[in-house]
């Protein structure tokens, strides 16, 4: 079959010959290549991953190889439960499948959806005992290894089909798959996980049930993968949650392959379309940590999947399929309605011979997604009377009146290129820039944020159209590509993060899979420069995250035990700043299990094994709520709610805090200044503080005063942001924009003076502020309250005066 095909390819490119075709691929080859390196440090040594902090010892490491074989133990065990309830459930459909591995994919994603549902209920139920998820765990097991000893689930590899270079491919997929399974045993540091994907699940852990939270919206998010990582933290423990997070990688990679071999019939084009998912650097990273995306991607991609077999075999349960788990990827994250548009949009594309089949399409998958989603609108509208909660706040009721905060005050950070005026050019050339600029040092796109996707999709998706193929794949392809363009323009309108793009990244692979095939059946030449360059950008790829892994996580050092967890843990870190975990541990070998904690300035919780509470950056301190209680008129009072609610002590990380003060919770009127003064004063002692975060107390009398560092965070972030603003205007050429800057930074200034708080610098960036807008009157009035409170600011007095008397 592959030799026919061959044949096909071969005798004739849009009646072009090949070797004028092969000259055009080899210059944008060339080009895309030499955009992508230009600028990009790349270290081509690995020694580095093999440096240790700290000392290895045997005995440790042996006793660590032990503890990971288990939680491998209880990560298979889960996988073929999964895989037995999904499998049940799929013999409902009675539906014809091309081989028993897409039918095992298709079933683990299903019993996988079943499985966090099934723990969501149990959470709401009051079920989180540790007796019952075991058992679970092991029924999954007993019944499921029966189920798969049925099943001939080998995955037939021909290798002596496969070249050099191809065998090259499974080599790297294999060190990939072992080096991901090293970072999946480093400790959990990545703040969202940290703040909510393992966060949330923890707080209902200790709680033995669902709580409602009502300071950290992002728990009105979808919960599937979180309520999966519950499960997992139950019977084994982090480790476990990021192994399934990381299955959830290869499980999608596993996809792409046996679709390309199965419905497209190019097995070759799979392994490539394979291996470059594999290596998608914003991919990889995403498999480190227990994140929403690998799980996101991987139902997005088995939706797509069930909607094309449909489109093919006109079957209505393909299609109900495809809506169950466009239900599962709406559940696991709210960006999957990207991938709603690009699915709607394929629905009416196939159907628009008739306009009452696409209606009734869109109705049947729009309503059993919905259905299947259900569960989270109406938690959601039951706790906050709005099933869409935390968005659209302003427009529908929420019980809470502590909501998202108003950020139109926070410091501005400037335009990202997906912001800019030139919109439309933007996005017209959003594909090239990204691709090729993605991860570059000093560049636009070298943030976080955008995670390069590299530069493959880009080299030979292009390549894919200009090499003629076989027609009976051209609509396959297309529902692919057409899936791509309407996920990409929906994503690249509404978001800048290249995560929340990356649902499309299997559907780009294998169109990028199929244009390398293509390039390499069109002779020695095609193939060497096909999968040369391929060889050659997933190296990079690699090349590139090792060098983040070994800066973010010293995974060698973690994982042979000679840096220890507790002292990594404790320290600053760049995707890990601030942390508060050494307080957490005193407070794990000092106080009692009964304890009720509120945590206030930092939102990374995970690590903390007692009940508390704690909040979003983007919404109000809990502290803050108690003072705007109906009928709080003095620290007293806060003190009665408090206690009322049986909180005991009271976590604050100053060095957090002032970091996340952007997001608009740090605004203090005079009376709320002089409550939270009284509170600490009155209701605090002090147990304990470690690099600025503090551990205190509540009592009813306090036996001696503490310091306040939730107002001196108050004062410092508002007067940097004055500063940071009046510096900012001074190079700004523009006058509308630097009035606009120093308008800005007079708001910061006057958020202090309001306050009552008695602060120079507050009174002198006031002073300065008004004089480059020409105030000079107001000026001087600051510059005279900056003179009462600091006699050193005379100086600056005098100037001012010299200086109006001079205008006068």
């Amino acid at each position: 079959m592959e030799k026919k095909k061959e044949n096909i390819t071969k005798t004739g490119i849009y009646g072009v010959a090949v070797p004028i075709i092969l000259l055009i691929a080899a210059a944008w080859i060339f080009i895309v290549s030499a955009s992508f390196m230009y600028g990009r440090h790349i270290n081509w040594g690995l020694s580095y991953l093999l440096e240790l902090q700290g000392e290895f010892e045997l005995v440790r490491f042996l006793g660590l190889c032990l503890r990971y074989l288990i939680s491998i133990v209880f990560f298979t065990g889960t996988i073929i439960g999964t895989h037995f309830i999904g499998d049940k459930i799929l013999a409902l459909f009675k539906l014809e499948f091309k081989s028993v591995h897409g039918r095992a994919i298709i079933s683990i994603g299903l019993g996988t959806g079943v499985l966090s549902l099934l723990m969501f209920a149990f959470a709401l139920a009051g079920l989180l005992y540790s007796a019952l998820i075991y058992s679970l765990w092991a029924l999954g097991v007993f019944f499921g290894f029966k189920n798969i000893k049925k099943v001939n689930m080998s995955l037939s590899l021909n290798i002596k089909e496969y070249s050099g270079w191809e065998k090259v491919c499974l080599i790297m997929i294999a060190g990939i798959f072992l080096f991901n399974l090293i970072m999946a045993f480093t400790p959990e540091i990545f703040y969202d996980s940290l703040n909510y994907h393992l966060g949330v699940p923890n707080i209902y852990l200790q709680a033995g049930h669902y709580v409602e939270l009502p300071f950290k919206f992002h728990s009105s998010f979808p919960l599937i993968p979180q309520m999966s990582f519950l499960f997992m933290i139950m019977i084994d423990s982090t480790a476990g949650a990021k192994l399934l997070n990381m299955a959830f990688t290869f499980l999608t990679a596993a996809a792409v392959y046996v679709f390309s071999r199965d419905r497209v019939g190019a097995p070759k084009a799979g392994l490539y379309a394979a291996v470059i998912y594999l290596f998608v650097p914003n991919v990889l990273f995403r498999t480190w940590t227990a994140t929403t995306d690998t799980m996101l991607t991987f139902f997005t991609f088995l939706s797509l999947w069930a909607l094309i077999n449909f489109f093919i075999e006109k079957n209505n349960k393909w299609i109900i399929l495809s809506a169950i788990f466009g239900g599962f990827f709406m559940g696991s994250k709210l960006t999957g309605a990207f991938a709603v548009v690009g699915i709607c949009a394929l629905i009416l594309i196939a159907s628009r011979k008739s306009f009452k089949k696409a209606f009734k399409r869109l109705i049947l998958w729009g309503g059993v997604t919905l259905l299947v989603f259900m569960p989270w609108l109406a938690r959601n509208f039951i706790e906050t009377g709005n099933p869409f909660h935390p968005f659209f706040s302003t427009r529908l009721s929420t019980k809470y009146p502590y909501d998202m905060l108003d950020q139109s005050s926070s410091l501005e950070s400037g335009m990202s290129e997906f912001t800019e005026t030139e919109r439309f050019k933007s996005l017209l050339f959003l594909p090239w820039t990204l691709s090729t600029q993605g991860g570059r040092p000093g560049g636009s796109y070298a943030s976080a944020d955008y995670y390069m996707p590299g530069a493959l999709f880009l080299i030979f998706i292009p390549i894919l159209i200009v090499f003629k193929g076989d027609p009976k794949r051209k609509k396959i392809l297309a529902y692919l590509g057409l899936f791509s363009v309407f996920t990409f323009i929906v994503w690249a309108i509404q978001d800048e993060k290249v995560k929340y793009f990356a649902l499309a990244f299997p559907a780009l692979s294998i169109l990028a899979g199929i244009g390398i095939q293509r390039m390499s059946l069109s002779g020695a030449l095609g193939k060497v420069l096909a999968l040369g360059t391929l060889i050659f950008h997933l190296t990079v790829n690699f090349l590139f995250m090792a060098t983040m892994a070994h800066a973010l996580y010293m995974p060698a050092s973690l994982t042979t035990g000679a840096l220890s967890r507790d002292e990594f843990l404790s320290q600053t870190r760049t995707m890990y700043p601030a942390p508060s975990f050494s307080v957490f541990e005193y407070v794990h070998d000092n106080l009692p299990e009964d304890i009720n904690i509120i945590v206030s300035g930092d939102a990374k919780t995970y690590h903390l094994d007692r009940p508390h509470i704690s909040f979003a950056p983007s919404q109000i301190s809990p502290l803050l709520v108690y003072i705007n209680e109906e009928g709080v008129e003095n620290a007293r009072d806060i003190y009665h709610l408090i206690n009322e609610d049986e909180f005991t002590h009271l976590i604050y990380n100053a060095p957090e805090a002032l970091r996340t003060a952007g997001y608009g919770y740090m605004d203090l009127n005079r009376e709320e200044v002089t409550i939270l003064e009284e509170f600490f004063n009155r209701h605090l002692n002090l147990l304990y503080t470690d690099n600025g975060v503090f551990l205190y107390e509540i009592v009813e009398f306090s036996e001696e005063s503490v310091e306040n560092p939730f107002l001196q965070v108050f004062v410092i972030y508002h007067q940097n942001a004055a500063s940071n603003l009046i510096e900012r205007a001074l190079s700004e050429g523009r006058m509308k924009r630097r009035r606009q800057l120093l308008e800005n930074s007079l708001e910061r200034s006057y958020k202090i003076i309001d306050s009552g708080l008695k602060v120079a610098r507050a009174y002198y960036y006031a002073s300065y502020a008004n004089y480059l807008l020409g105030k000079t009157d107001r000026a001087i009035e600051y510059a005279r309250d900056a003179v009462m409170v600091d006699p050193g600011y005379e100086g600056y007095h005098e100037q001012l005066m010299e200086r109006e008397r001079n205008r006068r």
